[in-house]
């Protein structure tokens, strides 16, 4: 059933119903792999179909049924009742979790790892290094050299010492972040970056206890005293900056999961549930059967190997998406994975090969058309509703993925529309992909001029802390920063604007089409300071962000689905028998065209001017919002052609304004 490509955009998934979680990042390690293989059917978290079936089983459901399609009321029951025997219990899937996890040590913590056995070689050499001239000196000639009251041995040692010190505190770190990890607690995501500045606190911490505690005992009273602003000058540094830098380190990672979060989640989320969807396509064999009691039967023996499916860990948690309540290292786990990963990881071999030979938009559409083959034995040659429900859990979010490929709202999917929504996907996914990558560069820059301005800071509140007398310094300091807000100060207000614009009103992503000023622009690239788009005719326009954050902008991607206000000026003499026939072949039209547009519209007389004219506004509501403005030129041409053809039925003397 291979129709016409519609002009209308895929349907977006509303932000309520989005219904995806993903507890793991796709790409996982090789040993959680093996050990997914080999678990393959208690791994899994949804509903699969089959996938994989072989041809006798086909032929064999064929001729046990050959009346083939039955009443999808009767197929949807027995859809949901095998969808319960596939998918495992609550506490059965827990179980299978903790079973899983308990067999998993990650590569970095493993300590017959290669990595953590290079470690330790490294480690014996440096102690080596260090202990070898304390024993030289110990048992030599020379054993009576000293420096302050300190032999070579006794240095040799408080260094040995030291760097053992490092390497257990390293060790216990390491192993108490794999156990924050390993729990999938909410505070791993600022747990993991605070590893340094917790093991330099730890350290300054032994180096004070030891040198206290063993060395300094047999210094002299005058060495004392005079290595003694040193000592706490080195200490008091050491253990103020590592409870600083763990500070800075929490607020920005807490800056950059809000920004991420309230930029991006609802278009990770979708390509997420994309993902799983191309990536289950494509693994199918090349004989399924989709609508219908052969699909059932499939269904009911189905042996399919899934280890080509990529996000293997991926599980409906509808609490969790309702309420969008990822956790933030979720969410870290998938903005890494989608900066990574331009493309969908199953085409990506056959993008690459054919990209070469035709160019990416024709490769999209050979790989569209090898996927849509798979579903050749389908009624009419198309894929439907029932097709997405053997791989979905829920009926909610089968729905939606179907409704993102079915264009034109007929139920089912033609290979024109298929293709259509493919492309879009990739054009999406490589959007995103530039979008997180601008956005971790931006995050990178302000975190570049927060470290600066925090380890003056964290300079001066170590003088201070040591009892340096800095009231001439903090004097001339206060001279300078006074006369730099006369000279500055409205530039550091800019700054301080385009901060705030960028990082917490976030107005628009990279690739978003927008209105300013009454001028529509394609958001280009966004920096700290300025904003590049691009206008219709290809110019590039750059704007500040600190003009921007007092603009009133228009996104047209976050919008729903958008009216099209057209306004046409009539005869004052037109009768309201012909207005009213006016309205009815209207209403036939848009219920015609009801893949295009909403069938509900407004008609009103706005004003008569004179008695020559008057003036007719047409609200219609188009089936989605004018992002993609190819496509909504052409639905606008196709109303505003339909209008006129009724205005000259009519013989209504007409304006197009």
């Amino acid at each position: 059933m291979e129709g016409k490509q519609s002009y209308t955009e895929p349907t977006k998934f509303n932000d309520e119903e989005d219904f995806i979680s993903v507890t793991t990042l796709p790409q996982v390690s090789s040993r959680r792999r093996v050990r997914a293989h080999k678990k393959a059917k208690a791994s899994v978290h949804l509903p699969i179909s089959t996938l994989l079936a072989d041809s006798h089983r086909f032929q064999k459901a064929n001729d046990d049924h050959p009346e083939g399609n039955v009443s999808s009321d009767e197929t949807d029951d027995e859809i949901d009742a095998i969808n319960q025997q596939l998918v495992p219990s609550q506490g059965d899937t827990d179980e299978e979790e903790s079973e899983n996890r308990s067999h998993y040590i990650p590569k970095s913590i493993m300590i017959f790892s290669k990595s953590w056995l290079k470690y330790f070689i490294q480690f014996g050499l440096l102690i080596l290094i260090c202990i070898t001239p304390g024993i030289l000196c110990k048992y030599s000639a020379i054993q009576c050299l000293v420096i302050s009251n300190l032999s070579i041995w006794d240095i040799s040692l408080f260094i040995t010492i030291a760097v053992t010190s490092l390497f257990i505190i390293q060790v216990i770190t390491s192993l108490a972040i794999y156990i924050v990890e390993y729990s999938e607690s909410r505070i791993s995501y600022y747990i993991k970056p605070m590893r340094r500045p917790v093991v330099l606190f730890l350290w300054s911490v032994s180096l004070l206890l030891i040198w206290n505690l063993w060395f300094r005992l047999s210094l002299s009273d005058s060495t004392k005293e005079a290595i003694k602003f040193g000592e706490k000058a080195i200490f008091t540094g050491l253990i103020m900056s590592s409870i600083g830098f763990s500070v800075k380190v929490i607020c920005m990672r807490y800056l950059a999961i809000r920004f991420h979060r309230g930029a991006y989640i609802n278009r990770i989320r979708i390509n997420l549930i994309m993902e799983y969807l191309i990536e289950k396509f494509y693994s199918m064999s090349s004989t399924l059967v989709g609508t219908g009691r052969a699909s059932v039967y499939m269904l009911k023996h189905h042996t399919g190997d899934d280890s080509n499916v990529k996000i293997k860990y991926l599980k409906v948690n509808e609490k969790i998406l309702l309420h969008n309540d990822f956790s933030s290292h979720q969410l870290a786990d998938f903005i890494e994975y989608f900066k990574g990963n331009a493309t969908f990881n199953a085409w990506n071999g056959e993008l690459e090969e054919n990209g070469k030979l035709y160019g990416k938009r024709k490769a999209i559409k050979i790989i569209g058309e090898n996927i849509f083959k798979k579903f050749q034995h389908n009624a009419g040659g198309a894929i439907s509703e029932n097709d997405f429900r053997l791989i979905f859990k829920s009926h909610q979010l089968s729905k939606q993925a179907f409704s993102f490929f079915d264009s034109n709202l007929d139920g089912f999917v033609s290979k024109g529309e298929f293709q259509a929504a493919l492309l879009l996907l990739f054009k999406e996914r490589k959007a995103l992909t530039r979008a997180l990558h601008e956005g971790e560069n931006s995050i990178g820059k302000l975190d570049s001029v927060i470290t600066v301005l925090f380890m003056v800071v964290l300079i001066l509140l170590t003088m201070l802390f040591l009892g340096v007398d800095m009231t001439g310094f903090l004097v001339t300091i206060s001279s300078v920063l006074v006369s730099l807000s006369f000279s500055c100060g409205q530039s550091l207000q800019r700054i301080v604007d385009s901060v705030q614009f960028v990082f917490f009103m976030h107005p628009f992503d990279i690739g978003d089409r927008v209105m300013i000023d009454g001028i529509i622009y394609l958001i280009h690239k966004v920096n700290i300071l300025t904003t590049e788009m691009i206008t219709h005719d290809n110019t590039k326009v750059i704007h500040p962000n600190a003009k921007l954050i007092h603009s009133p902008i228009h996104n047209f991607r976050r919008s729903p689905d958008q009216f099209d206000i057209t306004q046409f000026e009539i005869d004052y003499s037109t009768s309201p028998e012909k207005l009213k026939e006016l309205e009815q072949r209207i209403s036939k039209f848009l219920k015609y065209q009801s893949m295009h547009f909403y069938r509900s519209y407004e008609m009103e007389i706005k004003e008569v001017q004179g008695r020559e004219k008057m003036l007719l506004r047409l609200w219609i509501q188009h089936r989605s919002n004018f992002q993609n403005m190819k496509r909504f030129r052409e639905r606008r041409t196709l109303a505003i052609m339909n209008v006129k053809a009724i205005f000259e039925d009519l013989q209504i003397l007409y304006k197009v304004l």
